[in-house]
């Protein structure tokens, strides 16, 4: 009852903190559908962790992200020093001494994205309570918050009501992104792709300190994000400072990349176990190097092309698809892979700031 009692608070209060906040005002619609949206995020965060609990292997990333910010927080009382040094010192693969007995029973120490996440577990159990449901309310609002900063920055340059209320939709409620982005993984930390767009969008020196954070919010959580990030920006540079030639070439280019890349791998199986097993390879030689060297931020790119074609364009893959679910899910990535081909095809042959900011929003 009483954990009950702490989501139905915390929901109210950020519930009310929207509300009244000038900043979630929209003009073309009402507040109270945005709190709509916001409810609407809180409920699929909410699904999502009755899918870990009731459905999904036990196994999962979830449980051990949290069993690891358990282990945080009972230092809280033991030693105030020790609790501070294993949520704010830098993770890696040197263990200091008086670590050494909570890191070797916690699982992500030496990973940088996972043991981030961590540290957020522990920060809101701290805050709340070590109750699944009510930290999944927090993600839940970081997941809001991050879409409701990448529509503002996407909607600037729309002028159509209907457009914007597809664009509203398309944000928050597309079901891949809409249910993992919303759950307690690193994809709840699309809020940094948010952040990192508002700060583009401002022509300031807060504008450039909110975009830098929202970039080390990315390296620390999803370098694939960052990787995104940077592709996108660099179709605007194309778009908007290049010969008209120029564009046609380059993006002509990716779109046969892409198909070269991406439907091969629907069809033929082998190629797929190849693709995994190199993405192991790099996930055990990032878990080596936790730390932010040279060598991990060299093959961050390469890890990034796999990582997205394993999770954004392919998975579950046609021939793999043994549920209704898996099978919405395999036709919405290859729609998406579509319209992405579309998006990038039509761009060399239009000078639109607009088609850019399409493009950095479907990446």
């Amino acid at each position: 009852m009483k954990e009950v009692a702490i989501y139905i608070f915390y929901l109210l209060g950020f519930g009310l903190f929207i509300y009244s906040s000038k900043f979630f005002q929209l003009s073309f619609i009402s507040k109270k559908y945005v709190l709509g949206l916001f409810f609407a995020t809180c409920g699929i965060a909410f699904f999502s962790i009755y899918a870990h609990i009731h459905i999904f292997p036990p196994a999962s990333d979830i449980h051990s992200f949290h069993l690891d910010a358990l282990i945080i927080n009972l230092y809280l009382k033991k030693d105030l020093s020790q609790y501070l040094d294993l949520l704010l010192r830098s993770g890696g693969a040197n263990i200091p001494n008086h670590l050494a007995e909570p890191i070797y029973s916690m699982g992500h120490w030496g990973n940088i994205s996972n043991y981030f996440i961590v540290r957020i577990y522990a920060l809101i159990i701290y805050l709340s309570s070590p109750n699944l449901y009510v930290i999944s309310l927090f993600f839940g609002m970081m997941s809001f918050m991050g879409k409701f900063l990448m529509f503002k920055f996407f909607q600037q340059r729309i002028q159509s009501k209907a457009n914007l209320i597809a664009l509203l939709l398309l944000c928050f409620l597309i079901p891949n992104e809409s249910f993992w982005t919303a759950s307690m993984h690193k994809e709840t930390l699309l809020l940094s792709v948010g952040i990192a767009l508002y700060g583009l969008s401002k022509e300031n020196l807060f504008g450039f300190i909110t975009m830098t954070i929202g970039l080390m919010m990315m390296v620390y959580a999803r370098d694939v994000y960052l990787w995104a990030f940077l592709i996108g920006l660099f179709v605007h540079y194309l778009i908007n400072y290049t010969e008209l030639r120029l564009r046609q070439i380059v993006l002509l280019a990716i779109v046969l990349i892409l198909i070269l890349l991406i439907l091969p791998l629907h069809l033929d199986r082998s190629l797929l176990t190849i693709l995994i097993k190199k993405k192991q390879e790099f996930a055990l030689l990032k878990n080596a190097n936790s730390s932010l060297e040279i060598l991990h931020f060299l093959q961050a790119p390469i890890h990034a092309i796999y990582n997205t074609l394993l999770n954004g364009f392919i998975q579950p893959t046609i021939f793999k698809v043994r549920s209704m679910y898996d099978l919405v899910i395999s036709i919405e990535n290859l729609l998406g892979f579509f319209v992405l081909l579309l998006y990038i095809y039509m761009i060399p042959f239009k000078n639109s700031v607009k088609n850019a900011g399409i493009f950095l929003f479907h990446l």
